[in-house]
């Protein structure tokens, strides 16, 4: 019985001699899931969330059941599909670079391309974005080794890292209701000398954004370029209409809506819910899209060209360019589109008003429109926002929103100087809080950490009183999942061909060591003893 007990440690010994080896190190980092979601009955997005396969170069013929590693640099027209359609990646791990600072312009605009590849189909396994560290620029690096020497040495001598992102698959992120912010800067009475409530400017941006991966979209130009400009000319307007003086004959209201990459559900929201007697009052509705960046603004409306509304927006924005930058031919231009009123999607958020019959203009850099939810892109990121281009901007809107209040069309006067002059420390602090921020729609309640923030910022330039929160329940056919932030493991494994050779050298190893400790003879008994019952009874 000694015998067969003895023979039985030496087999486990060996057997854990072979799990020993089987995890050389861990490497730990953080990565941002794909997003998941669905539009209507449509699935798109990446459809899983968990992996557990081994890690590769994709230069390999075949990727199924292999985590396919791809540096953001390396992806060109065709890299994507190759890799998940022709050679069947089992996942995907993206590495984004560290700094966008010295990434060519052109280079960014292909990234964002290679982006709606992937938002605009459905992606069967999972897909992960990860910034690059010296940690895993060192796996990367490793992957690419053994990958190579995987063709032309034996798997018994490569080794690999297996790729683990453990946990549930994702699910539905219940929708809750977002929230439209609505301040008010009041003209010199609440009513006119007839009654009548005075008439309205509205200010208008959205705050959510969405990208690829929805837990990197800061949306530092789209659109947070848009309310950090909205924010500060509230607080512009409130200083001029604080003294008697200079307090115009126009309400202003300054309205952050939800829902934005939702076909701006805040603002159709607002509009079909706010008191007739506030929209019928509203002369010009101006909408502020991504206007962070260098180049001419571009004024969108659907208004004809020829309507007198137009052309003194223009006017106005266009002496505004003239005297903030000295150009004495300022670029704005003018983009006009009719709304299609037979189809539910509206291409800018102006659009909404506009259905309502309230002249309305988005101001944005992008002269032409694109999906809301394409809009957005992980690249948006404060390093590559122009802080001067916006300050420029603000400063253009600012000066021709005050020449149609005052009636100053064509008149070479500067209102926001000096003490009045935009203030460059805001509006960087600001963009800097966005910046850190990732705003998509289903996790931005009420009572969320971004819109108590942005609801503070606007008490601060209108006053406690003259701001209010609505709820806003999302009219939407979009379903979004969770499991946006994953903990990603990978470890440095051996091939199992590699393990069973260790296993065969350890079981060797020891029945040699048994043998040179016991004799041959007692190695024969032992192993009788242990594979037959019968062997022993009779030693018994």
């Amino acid at each position: 019985l000694c015998r067969k007990q003895g023979m039985k440690s030496y087999f486990f010994a060996a057997c854990l001699l072979l799990l020993l080896p089987a995890t050389l190190a861990v490497h730990t980092f953080k990565a941002f899931r794909m997003a998941q979601y669905d539009k209507g009955s449509t699935q798109l997005g990446s459809r899983r969330a968990t992996v557990n396969f081994l890690a590769s170069g994709p230069q390999v013929s075949d990727l199924s059941r292999k985590v396919a590693l791809l540096r953001m640099q390396d992806i060109h027209n065709g890299t994507l599909e190759e890799v998940l359609d022709g050679k069947r990646a089992g996942g995907l791990l993206i590495i984004t670079p560290s700094s966008l600072k010295d990434i060519d312009r052109h280079v960014l605009n292909a990234w964002r391309q290679f982006e709606q590849v992937l938002l605009s189909r459905e992606v069967a396994v999972p897909v992960y974005f990860a910034q690059e560290s010296q940690d895993l620029r060192y796996v990367y690096d490793q992957v690419l080794k053994f990958t190579s020497e995987g063709k032309t040495l034996g798997a018994a001598s490569s080794e690999g890292y297996q790729i683990v992102v453990s946990g549930s698959e994702a699910s539905r992120i219940p929708t809750v209701p977002t929230a439209n912010i609505e301040g008010l800067v009041e003209g010199t009475a609440s009513v006119n000398a007839d009654g009548e409530g005075l008439p309205i400017i509205a200010i208008v941006a959205h705050y959510d954004t969405f990208a690829v991966a929805p837990a990197l979209s800061s949306g530092t130009d789209s659109n947070g370029s848009g309310v950090v400009a909205l924010l500060e000319l509230a607080r512009l307007f409130s200083r001029l209409y604080s003294s008697s003086r200079t307090q115009g004959k126009y309400n202003l209201v300054l309205l952050l809506t939800g829902g934005g990459r939702l076909n701006y559900a805040g603002s159709r929201h607002w509009l079909n819910n706010a008191d007739p007697r506030l929209t019928d009052r509203i002369e010009m509705a101006l909408c502020l899209d991504s206007i962070g960046m260098g180049g001419p603004l571009n004024v969108h409306t659907s208004k004809p060209p020829k309507e007198a509304e137009v052309q003194r927006l223009l006017e106005a924005l266009r002496k505004g360019t003239q005297q903030v930058t000295g150009d004495e031919d300022p670029r704005v231009n003018l983009v006009h589109k009719k709304v299609n009123v037979s189809s539910p999607e509206v291409a800018w958020e102006h659009e909404n008003f506009s259905r309502k019959r309230v002249f309305a203009a988005t101001l944005s850099r992008f002269s032409s429109p694109t999906g809301a939810l394409a809009r957005g892109s992980i690249f948006d990121s404060r390093e590559l926002l122009d802080l001067p281009a916006l300050m420029q901007n603000i400063h253009i809107i600012a000066e021709a929103i005050a020449k149609h209040i005052y009636g100053l069309h064509g008149q070479n006067v500067t209102i926001f100087e000096g003490s009045l002059a935009p203030s460059a420390e805001f509006v960087s602090s600001w963009l800097q809080t966005l910046s850190s921020i990732p705003r998509i729609s289903p996790l931005l309640s009420k009572d969320s950490e971004t819109v108590s923030a942005l609801t503070s910022v606007m008490k601060e330039a209108v006053g406690e009183g003259s701001v209010k929160v609505h709820d806003v329940r999302l009219d939407t056919d979009v379903v979004f999942y969770d499991k946006l932030v994953a903990e990603v493991k990978a470890f440095r494994v051996k091939p199992i061909t590699f393990h069973m050779l260790l296993l065969l050298l350890s079981v060797l190893y020891l029945v040699g060591l048994f043998v040179a400790l016991k004799g041959p003879s007692e190695m024969y008994h032992s192993v009788v003893d242990s594979f037959s019952p019968r062997g022993e009874k009779k030693r018994q």
